[in-house]
């Protein structure tokens, strides 16, 4: 188990990369001035698809978590947060913002992958110092986050659209990290 002093850091990067969101407070207002929907279409037809998806997808991951083991459900995961910020940023109708809710129900869904994983891959006696990591960096990423958008806002609305294309880009690290991250273990360990 000395492999673990390598996974927390990963696993830090890719709670920084997955937790990159400076444009959700800022999500109906994104929709309805730059997106053009009405608050009528975000409220009644976009965001309830989140609530009404997240619920399955999540029996899913709690079946299969066990069954096909952590990594791909966290790869599942970072492809779902993935999938939502390619619609949400390219996403021109209603139809594709209520696929955008799924995609972003898959990757909400598959963070209790990544939390259980946390204590499979760290020694019992660790436990509760990596989660003191994980937390605090959760935490001073998300106050990070929150003064880079409100300072880019404050400068210029217009940036919006490319802050959401830096989280694009920061979605797609945190996959390179995982994918790399596993496949060092696979040769090391043989397992998933």
């Amino acid at each position: 188990m000395a492999y673990y002093r390598l996974t927390v850091p990963v696993l830090l990067l890719y709670v920084f990369f997955r937790d990159f969101r400076p444009s959700e407070p800022f999500l109906t207002l994104y929709l309805n001035e730059t997106k053009n929907f009405t608050k009528q279409e975000i409220n009644n037809m976009i965001y309830p698809i989140w609530s009404y998806s997240q619920l399955p997808i999540f029996i899913f991951v709690l079946a299969f978590t066990d069954t096909v083991k952590f990594r791909p459900m966290i790869w599942f995961g970072a492809l779902g947060y993935v999938a939502t910020w390619v619609l949400l940023v390219f996403g021109k109708t209603v139809l594709e913002m209520q696929f955008m809710q799924v995609t972003y129900a898959v990757g909400t869904a598959c963070e209790v992958a990544y939390k259980s994983y946390v204590f499979v891959a760290v020694p019992k006696s660790e436990y509760s110092k990596v989660s003191l990591y994980l937390s605090g960096a959760t935490f001073v990423w998300s106050i990070d986050v929150f003064i880079f958008i409100t300072v880019t806002i404050w400068i210029c609305w217009n940036i919006f659209f490319r802050t959401n294309l830096y989280k694009s880009g920061f979605r797609d690290s945190s996959i390179c990290f995982v994918v790399v991250h596993t496949a060092s273990q696979i040769s090391r360990t043989g397992d998933l």
